[in-house]
């Protein structure tokens, strides 16, 4: 049975699903008047030859995203349907531990495999215009407007602002790249160059700037609300104002900004679902013009892979307010809404002209929810590495799946039983995490790497720390105990308390809570060194660390009965010298974490 991937109806003869796609591409075709989505111009539905082999209608580096791999694809809204497509390999005909291949697409070697790293040996060091000229601030100051005090700032000049942009694109920028540096002009978008601002200020470590980017912080949502968002379409420069704020208040500001970005990350990903961006259909109008300069290309290209990064993080961070940070998600199986290839890597992305953009080599890429598939049902060693970009976004969707079958398993048992009796999800999702690790401490060990490649790599151990966890402990029993006050939208109260502290005393006398101990002395020992210790955390070091750091420190007092694990005696020492590293760096939310930190040794758990 095979679905239409534009209305979701099922097909069971191709031919009959062919003449169907092509009544689709008919009325495409009337309603484009510049005819962007004719039947000549496949967009990112044909095979991609990749930069240096351009077809026509091709997009360069979209992937191998052929008609035959998406009619295969369950509609995106039946998620039993997706369920099993997921787990086919296991359940079908093909032997546990391989890949199916009739789900993938066209019968070429590549295509049922993960993409091609895209050099982890980044050719192009990227380029930042960080230059703010008096136009430029004008404009600026006529946005904010709100803010009577900006204009007269000694902040808000011409060089301060320049200087802030530039803590953006070198502090901040590397763990989220979704602006294109080489092409980045800041009087192109005032919404976004606020918003740049605003989080490159709060980079700084003087807390006079960082003061004065809060405060500019805390009115961008209602001004972009009111100038930017307030009918559509909405402009791409606005969208990733949106998604650079919602992370930024998500990671680097007070606990209200903190709580507000749940709000905002449902907001994004509504938005992001009504204007179509997860799915194929929305990038038929970034097709190339066989007859259009190099130039105009690379280009149409760049804003087709904007939206795409863009897309990918808006998913990305849906995904980290249920895991991360116990907010229950908008919906189950995040990840397998997102229909998109892969996002390409930095030599790739960083090309600083047409030219050198063409000359990189053809790539080849599967769907995202089927390179999902392919980590959690491939043998050992049979996929491709990654680039950093992309392998965060692997790591995110191994943390969707395992949330979703922890927690929603009580939601929609009906659904998930049958699947339990033939999988063993603990041990497929325990494999898909060692390959994870190892690529990328083989990506650390590389020369040459770029700030972002190297930054995007530690973040992803940083998380990929959290989702090991989550397969050895209740983290919502664990956090409770430790002494969180909120979990998904609603308060803890005595008997919250009290049942976490019977579910973890009994986990403390199990083999796994030993496993669960050795993972997180491990962390610890790579992550954090004497330095830190001593000087604190600042974001240029990873903004999921310190709550890494805060999963990884919280076991200890629960485990300190156990002799085996350390020496009881160098926990109190452990513990205050782990809570003055969380209350120094800036972020509200770790710093709250260090507090509890600082009072886990009154409250630990007997294992008698």
């Amino acid at each position: 049975m095979r679905h239409c991937p534009e209305c979701g109806r099922a097909f069971a003869r191709t031919d009959v699903l062919a003449a169907h796609l092509r009544k689709h591409e008919e009325e495409a075709r009337r309603a484009d008047p510049n005819g962007l989505a004719s039947h000549g111009h496949h967009g990112v539905h044909g095979i991609v030859r990749g930069p240096g082999e351009h077809g026509e209608g091709a997009d360069p580096v979209a992937g191998v995203i052929a008609d035959d791999f998406l009619a295969t694809v369950p509609p995106k809204d039946d998620l039993d349907a997706m369920y099993d497509w997921l787990v086919h390999s296991f359940v079908g005909e093909a032997p546990p531990g391989e890949l199916d291949t009739s789900a993938a697409g066209p019968s070429e070697p590549h295509d049922i495999s993960l993409p091609t790293p895209t050099a982890v040996l980044s050719t192009f060091a990227p380029t930042f215009n960080c230059e703010v000229d008096e136009s430029t601030r004008s404009a600026l100051i006529s946005y904010l407007c709100t803010i009577p005090s900006f204009a007269s700032s000694p902040f808000s000049a011409c060089s301060t602002l320049s200087a802030a942009l530039f803590r953006y694109w070198t502090v901040f920028h590397p763990q989220l790249p979704i602006l294109h540096a080489p092409t980045f002009d800041p009087a192109a978008s005032t919404a976004l160059l606020a918003t740049l601002v605003a989080v490159g200020f709060c980079c700084d470590s003087d807390d006079a700037l960082y003061d004065f980017g809060a405060s500019i912080f805390r009115k961008l949502s209602a001004t972009m609300q009111l100038h930017d968002l307030h009918e559509p379409p909405v402009s791409l420069e606005t969208f990733q104002a949106l998604v650079i704020h919602g992370q930024a208040s998500q990671m680097l500001l007070n606990s209200t900004q903190h709580q507000l970005s749940y709000i905002s990350s449902a907001y994004e990903y509504g938005l992001s679902r009504g204007m179509d961006i997860f799915y194929v259909r929305f990038y038929k109008r970034f097709t190339f013009d066989p007859h259009a300069s190099e130039e105009e290309q690379w280009r149409t290209w760049i804003t087709s892979e904007s939206w795409r990064r863009a897309a990918h993080r808006v998913m990305e961070r849906e995904i980290e307010q249920a895991l991360l940070f116990n907010q229950l998600s908008s919906r189950a199986l995040t990840m397998l809404v997102c229909r998109l290839p892969l996002p390409v890597g930095d030599d790739v992305w960083n090309a600083p002209t047409a030219a050198a953009w063409k000359a990189q080599p053809p790539l080849l890429s599967v769907p995202y929810c089927s390179a999902i598939k392919g980590v959690l049902t491939s043998s050992p060693g049979s996929h491709d590495r990654l680039n950093s970009f992309a392998l965060s976004s692997i790591l995110h969707g191994l943390m969707s799946v395992g949330w979703d079958l922890k927690w929603r398993g009580t939601l929609r048992a009906d659904a998930i039983m049958p699947l339990q009796t033939e999988i063993n999800w603990h041990a497929a999702l325990h494999m898909a995490h060692e390959r994870v690790e190892r690529d990328l401490a083989a990506a650390l060990e590389l020369p040459f790497l770029t700030e972002s490649e190297r930054l995007l790599s530690w973040t992803s151990k940083d998380l990929l720390l959290i989702a090991q966890l989550d397969l050895l402990v209740d983290l919502h029993s664990m956090l409770t105990f430790a002494g969180v006050m909120r979990i998904g939208g609603r308060y803890v109260g005595p008997d919250d308390y009290a049942l976490a502290a019977k579910t973890i005393r009994k986990w403390c006398t199990t083999d796994v809570a030993v496993e669960a101990a050795k993972l997180v002395t491990e962390y610890l020992s790579n992550r954090v060194t004497i330095a830190d210790l001593d000087t604190g955390w600042s974001a240029s070091k990873g903004m999921y660390a310190p709550w890494s750091i805060y999963f990884a420190s919280v076991p200890f007092p629960l485990l300190s009965a156990m002799p085996t694990a350390w020496d009881p005696a160098d926990l109190p020492s452990f513990l205050q010298s782990t809570s003055r590293l969380l209350k120094r760096q800036r972020w509200a939310v770790g710093k709250d974490a260090g507090e509890i930190l600082a009072s886990l040794m009154d409250r630990r758990v007997a294992t008698e």
